[in-house]
């Protein structure tokens, strides 16, 4: 069963990526290589909705303090208000926080009201609650902040601008002042809200550099890439010595793919400001992007002698150096996180990755053993018990699975995955397939779980359950271009339903057309229905994208087959370079001449 069309979804079912980020301010990097083996590596922790994360409580205590003594119907109603609050009644809560306010006019409990409002997105009322706040407490930073947040969730797109304008005015500096309306404007949902407001800002204040660069910033989430770049031009025209307006120009540009160009900035941009670290860093993640990994290492490598114990550069070299698969400072940079006790966890199962790659399994078992806490955790566990199934134990690597099972039931059905990999790696294929049948029956339907006994299917040459289970994945997922692929892939292989195979396999190529696997299958079936020159377009345009055995192989015997043996060869022994013992490739050198 081939790797390139099949194992993919299988591997990636097993395999969550974890998102490889530092913290703010430092980059946001490639996806660490992982190893062929599967695992169950970390999930990103989510982000929670903010209106999720609230409390009313919270709310509440973030108003200001009553300015003057309440009476005491004042104080019943406040008190009232926040006891349905912490029972989340909060329309009773906001009902008697608005008349607290209304018979008091305190700002304090103005505040609390619009506060709440805001929570139960009862607009209205936090008017309301908000003009008493206001008219209390004139010119007040956070109430006018407040009113701007409110104007735009009531899309008042120009009573927002003219409440922004007067955070821009009393701000200590204009440029402040942007930065104050950035921030608001940057929390509003629909982008094309807040450009609307940020152009009325541009034009309310058309000689400030920070107005065009608000604009700037805020056209990108807009999608209007144009107006972006024009806007932070004006700005750089109208301070031209603004090094923030050139970097600022260098990440619109990357971020809108014009990448050469945000690269050649860069570079100036650095080349003039040697040992500015937002600069520098910038540029690296440019690098990153443009996937011009080794050059970032180097920007890295600099920002590192520049400020030799910052853990978030120290990090960003180990990921760069594994995704660039230099182990060796990769492990030094590792080590130096450890010796920081930053990033630890992470740190720990990344040199039990290491240590295993090179059989020193004693260490990978004590690093891995390092990894406590955190999403690495379990990615960890796994590791560890893949790699005592595979030196032997087999028994212990399942019983460690089942326990895992137990205290991470929402992991089952990819612990059922690895155990049915592992079993099957052992030589017993019909255990394995027990363990797909055992979970499918608790998982009936599991897309996951279906897949894998169906490439099992294959390996057993039981077509008929791979192609029970595929036709079960399309049935409840019509356009999952890996079951089409693996279908019609595995009858043209089989010379099997040849027209049947073709339409499974344009279906696939309609879903992912630049996938290197179903431009191999596409080329492949051509082959076996005798198109020779619409075949070879296929395999090669795949062979480009991802040179890999199985590829190879297929162009190779394309070629052969139409009387090119000698560049046949040239491909053949090339692959076999980096895959000295596979089958296929052998199979089609030795019909060589």
């Amino acid at each position: 069963m081939r790797m390139s069309c099949f194992k993919a979804r299988t591997l990636l079912s097993l395999v969550v990526l974890t998102a490889l980020a530092g913290c703010a301010g430092s980059p946001t990097l490639p996806q660490a290589p992982q190893k062929s083996t599967p695992a169950v590596t970390p999930e990103p922790a989510e982000s929670a909705p903010e209106r999720a994360a609230e409390t009313l409580p919270t709310i509440v205590e973030e108003a200001e303090t009553p300015s003057r003594p309440l009476d005491e119907d004042v104080l019943f109603d406040i008190m009232v208000a926040e006891i349905a609050g912490q029972r989340q009644h909060y329309a009773e809560s906001l009902q008697y926080y608005l008349r607290a306010a209304e018979q008091s006019g305190d700002p304090g409990v103005a505040e609390r009201a619009v506060r709440v409002a805001l929570f139960a997105r009862d607009y209205d009322s936090a008017l309301k609650a908000l003009d008493i706040w206001r008219e209390a407490s004139p010119g007040q930073p956070a109430a006018v902040q407040t009113a701007v947040t409110l104007h735009l969730r009531r899309n008042e797109l120009a009573a927002a601008a003219e409440d922004l304008a007067e955070v821009i005015r009393t701000a200590s500096s204009p440029l402040s002042g942007f930065g104050h309306a950035l921030a608001l404007l940057r929390k509003e949902e629909d982008a094309g809200n807040a450009l609307v407001v940020a152009r009325d800002l541009r034009d309310r204040f058309p000689t400030e550099p920070g107005a065009h660069y608000l604009l700037s910033l805020l056209a990108v989430p807009a999608g209007a890439q144009e107006e972006a770049v024009s806007a932070i031009d004006e700005a750089i025209r109208l301070s031209p010595d603004w090094a923030l307006g050139r970097l600022t120009k260098a990440r619109i540009l990357a971020d809108i793919g014009r990448l050469d160009q945000a690269l050649a900035l860069g570079k100036e941009l650095v080349e003039a400001r040697p040992t500015d670290y937002e600069t520098r860093i910038t540029y690296a993640r440019m690098l990153i992007k443009s996937k011009r990994n080794q050059e970032a290492l180097e920007e890295f490598r600099v920002l590192l002698e520049q400020n030799p114990d910052d853990a978030e550069i120290v990090y960003a070299l180990a990921l760069l150096a594994l995704q660039l698969d230099d182990r060796k400072p990769a492990e030094e940079y590792l080590s130096r996180l450890v010796e920081l006790g930053k990033h630890a966890d992470e740190a720990a199962y990344y040199l039990g990755q290491i240590a295993e790659d090179k059989d020193d399994f004693s260490a990978a078992r004590d690093w891995y053993a390092r990894v406590t806490d955190g999403e690495y955790e379990i990615a960890a566990k796994v590791r560890w018990i893949l790699m005592i199934g595979r030196l032997g134990d087999l028994d212990r690597a399942r019983k460690e699975l089942e326990n895992l099972r137990g205290s991470q039931p929402e992991l089952a059905s990819r612990l059922y995955l690895i155990e049915g990999e592992l079993v099957a790696e052992s030589g017993d294929s019909l255990g394995a397939m027990a363990v797909y049948d055992h979970a499918l029956g608790m998982q009936p339907g599991n897309i996951d779980l279906l897949y894998a006994r169906a490439l099992l299917g294959e390996k057993i040459d039981r077509i008929d359950i791979l192609e029970r289970d595929l036709q079960a994945i399309l049935v409840q997922e019509p356009d999952n271009a890996d079951a089409l692929n693996a279908l019609g892939y595995t009858l043209a292989d089989r010379n099997l339903r040849l027209s049947e195979a073709l339409g499974l396999i344009q279906r696939a190529m309609a879903v992912k057309p630049d996938s290197a696997a179903v431009m191999d299958s596409m080329g492949w079936v051509l082959y076996r229905m005798g198109n020779f020159q619409e075949s070879e377009r296929y395999l090669r345009r795949a062979h480009e994208a991802l040179p890999d055995a199985e590829i190879a192989a297929h162009l190779g015997e394309l070629l052969l087959m139409t009387g090119r043996a000698e560049e046949a060869r040239g491909i053949i022994d090339a692959a076999l370079k980096k895959d000295p013992d596979d089958a296929l490739l052998l199979r089609v050198r030795s019909r060589l001449p």
